[in-house]
Parts: structure tokens; sequence; C-alpha cells
């Protein structure tokens, strides 16, 4: 058959060069060279499929997600996952309620939780793989690396990245001075037996992120490398720095270290009427894993204290604080946001069954309500900041 091809060709070519005296050699020579661009052609299509299909970059210790919330592609109705939502936040409240009849302990509630982890993390792998979404064995994983996110302003929830830059900027330009002089500036509030850190600080264009309470290493060149939208990187003479800042929860003495955030920033712009020019792409690094287990041991006591509370004050309070943690531990590579979510939803129908529960009566736009993990990484000043905002979303609805 390629033989055939061949001669085929040649005798469309033979008579359009035989006019000029091409010979035989000559043009084997010609077909030669067509059929050389052509494999040179599907080679670089086929490599240019490959790494739109692949993570557009990579470093080791790093899982990547490009967008923390991307669009799946589901062969299924689009009600689907709500569905199954409903169906695993009945089976939640069944299993406590069987729990709560067979020992009222707290020790047994918290147990309790720390099963319906890992059976909710088979659970979403599962509704991501009927969904067929791509890489759905992510969802539901134990994450084990540091999980790095771009928070693109571009991407679904972009707003979520202007909130943190606005509130990174109006950092800096309160406490300038001190950054300027090199000094790390520390922001400290108190609630409910916890003290919330949040310390941020200019660094340098080649200069390594790094303390004794993380393994993170971010630098400003990666961070370029990874925010290809930056519009900073368009100026090489510009005067690059970032801001590096760390979320702390302490209680009793004890760190839950919770999530860096790293964001390209331009330091001549800085209290000027230009200043919108000044914040470039933001990347976030949640809880290092190596604090997962304990910080999980706090979500269980979190959730049990949910369980047994007597008011609802008591129960919303509580529950922000759970769901605060919880979305800066990511304790899966995908999903950790749904299951929080479904945790959440159960322990209101279990407490309050007469009530309907609802996050967020103003909607994002007419798709979308506010997202309660993503505003608890927005509210990097403060645990307070975030359960005021939490308290002022959470609505319970007498049912008809």
């Amino acid at each position: 058959m390629i033989n055939n091809s061949i001669a085929n060709l040649q005798g469309f070519i033979e008579p359009v060069f035989s006019t000029r005296s091409f010979d035989k050699t000559s043009i084997a020579i010609v077909f030669a060279g067509i059929t050389a661009v052509a494999i040179l052609a599907i080679s670089v299509l086929e490599a240019l499929y490959l790494r739109k299909r692949s993570s557009f970059f990579s470093k080791p210790c790093y899982v990547l997600v490009q967008d923390m919330y991307q669009n799946e592609t589901r062969k299924l109705p689009s009600t689907y996952f709500e569905e199954e939502s409903r169906k695993v936040v009945n089976l939640i409240v069944k299993k406590i309620q069987n729990t709560i009849k067979k020992s009222k302990s707290g020790n047994a509630v918290g147990q309790c939780f720390l099963k319906l982890v890992d059976t909710l993390g088979r659970r979403r792998m599962k509704i991501a793989q009927e969904q067929n979404t791509d890489n759905y064995t992510k969802f539901g994983e134990k994450r084990l690396q540091l999980l790095c996110t771009p928070f693109l302003s571009k991407s679904t929830y972009g707003e979520y990245a202007g909130k943190i830059k606005y509130n990174l900027l109006r950092l800096c330009k309160d406490n300038i001075n001190d950054l300027k002089s090199g000094r790390s500036v520390v922001k400290i509030s108190k609630i409910k037996g916890y003290t919330s850190k949040f310390t941020f600080r200019f660094i340098e264009k080649d200069e390594k992120i790094s303390d004794n309470t993380s393994r993170s290493g971010v630098d400003i060149t990666t961070c370029l490398k990874m925010t290809m939208h930056a519009t900073l990187r368009e100026d090489p003479e510009a005067d690059i720095g970032g801001i590096h800042g760390h979320v702390d929860l302490e209680k009793n003495g004890v760190s839950y270290s919770c999530s860096d955030y790293c964001v390209l920033i331009n330091k001549y712009f800085i209290g000027t009427y230009l200043e919108d020019k000044a914040v470039g792409e933001l990347i976030l690094t949640h809880q290092d894993p190596d604090f997962t287990e304990k910080t999980m041991k706090e979500a269980k006591h979190l959730f049990t204290k949910c369980i047994t509370c007597k008011s609802e004050q008591e129960l919303k309070e509580n529950m922000a604080i759970f769901r605060y943690l919880f979305a800066h531990m990511a304790p899966y590579n995908r999903g950790s946001a749904s299951i929080a979510e479904w945790i959440e939803k159960a322990v209101y129908k279990l407490k309050c069954p007469k009530k309907e529960f609802r996050y967020g009566d103003q909607p994002i736009d007419s798709n979308r309500r506010p997202l309660a993990d993503l505003d608890a990484l927005a509210e990097l000043i403060s645990l307070p900041e975030f359960m005021k905002d939490y308290l002022s979303k959470v609505v319970l609805e007498e049912k008809d």
C-alpha cells in the first residue's frame, strides 16, 4: 500500500518537474524532504497535545493543580453529583446515629469521624470515576506531598484570588516601613482558646522561602514559571519581588501550621495610583502533610464538640473552626472541600432536623454560591475574621 502511494505521488510529481529537466534522483530527494517535513509536523502536533494534557509545570515534592476547581467532563446528568451528595449526607447521618445509639461517649464519636473520613475519600473517588473526570484517582487520595495551587485570576474562582491579593496589599500598605526594612510582620488574634497568627514579609527575586514549621521552599522564579499570566514578567526591569505569608493556628501550645501564600509584587508601585499593577498571580501551598495527623486529631475533637454541643450558636462556632482547619489541611490531593461540605451538611441535618441548612444567601453569580473552604483560605488575617464571616453566611431556616 505504501509502495503504491509512493508510486502515485511520483506519478504526480514527475510530470510537474519534467519540464524543468528534473531527473528521478531529484524527485526522490524532493519526495524525501516532503516526507520528513510531514513526519516532523505530526511529531510536533503530538508533543503539543501531550503537553496540553500534562501538568503545565512540575517540581519534585510538589503536587501542582492549575485550577483548584477544574470543570469536570461528565457523561452523566449534571445533577448526578448533587444527587450522590445527598445520598452521602444521609449515609453520614445514619452512621453517626448508630454510633450514638451504641455509645454516647465522645471517644466513640471521634472514632466514627476518623472512619468516615476514610470512607468518604473512597466515595469521592468513585463519584469522580463515574463522572469520567480526568485523573479521578486523585479525588479522595490521601495527600503525602505538598499541594501547591496557583490561584489564577482568570480561573473558575478567580474572585477569591482577588480577595486574597487585596488583603495582602492592604497589609503591605499598613506595614510598608517595616516590610521595606526587611522585618517580618506578625498579626495575632485569639478566639475560643485558639491563637491565630499571620506572618508576612517581602522576599527578593531569587530568595528561597523556608522556616522551621514547613518543608516548603517556593522561590519567585518558580512562581513566575507557574503563573504564566503574571503581568509583572512583561517588564524585566521591574523591581520584582514577592510577599510570603504563613498562617498558623495554635492551641494549648500545639501548632497547627497551616498554609503558605506567595504572590509576585512590584514594590515600586506600592502606595501609588498604579498599585493595581503591583500584584501578580498568587500561589497557595496547603499545610505540610507532616502536620496532617495532629490536625486531623483536632478536627476529630471539633467534630465531637459539634455532635455533643447544646446550642445552635456553639454548633456554628465549632463548625467554623472545623471548616477553617480542614480547608488549610486539605488531606486529599483533590476533593477535600466536597468531603468537608458533606460532613458539615450531615452534622447540621442531625443536630437541626427541623431546619434547612444553607451557606450563603447571596450568590457569587447566577450559578454559584460562596464556598466555606475558599472563604477560609481567603481570610488571611485570622480565624476570628473567618468565623465572623461564616456565622453571617450560615442560614438555618425552618422547613415548611
